[in-house]
């Protein structure tokens, strides 16, 4: 068995994107960036960010007020997974 690199890209989204997930905005990625975002029935965020560049590179994350910096590796593909908001 050969597993290729979209096998473990499906299965990094599966593992953070719960079913009944719904995709929801992301604003801010910029041409060496790539992401995207989902609200999962419990409330967490999952935020899935490609770095395809030779390099690591720092970006903010922002909800409401909160704002926080992570950076990723180069050629990389990172999720961060936020709690529910308060309500």
């Amino acid at each position: 068995v050969y597993y290729t690199p979209l096998f473990y890209a499906v299965a990094h989204f599966s593992k953070f994107m719960r079913p009944g997930a719904r995709r929801i905005g992301l604003s801010g990625c910029d041409d060496t960036l790539m992401g995207t975002a989902f609200e999962n029935p419990d409330g967490t965020i999952a935020l899935a960010v490609f770095n395809p560049e030779e390099r690591e590179q720092v970006f903010a994350v922002r909800r409401g007020r909160e704002v926080f910096a992570v950076t990723i590796a180069a050629q990389a593909l990172q999720t961060i997974v936020l709690p529910p908001a308060e309500r």
